[in-house]
């Protein structure tokens, strides 16, 4: 099985989330939609089967999506979404991106948690220059709380999570990384930060400085 190819679960892996985690971890990833102006030409990698597609096209009116996604099956499926504004489907990995220009938003909704230390690091080097100059990042994902006993609630739930997608997904990446804090240190303010389920979920909205 090729690395990180989930096309497997790809018509399960909607249900899969919201067995685990319920609504939470779909409100999380809009939460702060409210703080982001319409109009604006938008970068969203890894959507997985699209679910956010149709609100993203709603409530921001984007004057364009570039979706970059992985998985054909995942992508077949962000296909069926109803999106009125104008939007390229690039079956394609993240490193794509900068091909397409810049953008005023990048979205990237659990995608950082499969990428391993070196590759995460590489791509958050790049993604200032994938923005324009105060450009907004939009990152939802999973992170592992250092106070007990939410710590150890974390991090069983996460290896379950891991031992799943290893065997179904072969998933490589292993390890929760502090998405927060490496993307604060590359010239990143935070404008919006939001927590759920027992704040094993976060979504915090970045401004390039």
């Amino acid at each position: 099985m090729k690395k990180d190819r989930f096309d497997g679960i790809a018509f399960i892996y909607d249900a899969l989330a919201y067995l685990v985690f319920g609504k939470s971890i779909t409100s999380i990833q809009s939460i702060h939609f409210d703080k982001i102006s319409k109009g604006k030409r938008i970068l969203f990698i890894g959507g997985g089967t699209g679910k956010l597609l149709p609100e993203i096209d709603k409530k921001l009116q984007p004057s364009e999506i570039v979706y970059i996604e992985m998985s054909p099956k995942m992508m077949e499926l962000s296909k069926q979404q109803t999106v009125t504004n104008p939007i390229t489907y690039i079956t394609d990995s993240y490193e794509v991106a900068k091909n397409y220009g810049q953008f005023d938003l990048i979205i990237t909704n659990f995608f950082l948690d499969v990428l391993k230390e070196k590759a995460l690091k590489e791509f958050i080097l790049s993604t200032p220059s994938l923005l324009h100059q105060k450009g907004l990042w939009l990152v939802s994902d999973f992170r592992i709380d250092q106070k007990h006993p939410l710590k150890y609630i974390h991090k069983v739930l996460h290896l379950s999570m891991v031992t799943f997608f290893k065997v179904t997904a072969n998933l490589q990446n292993t390890v929760l990384y502090n998405y927060v804090s490496l993307i604060s240190e590359r010239n990143f303010t935070q404008k919006a930060s939001s927590f759920t389920y027992k704040k094993m979920i976060f979504s915090v909205l970045f401004q390039k400085k």
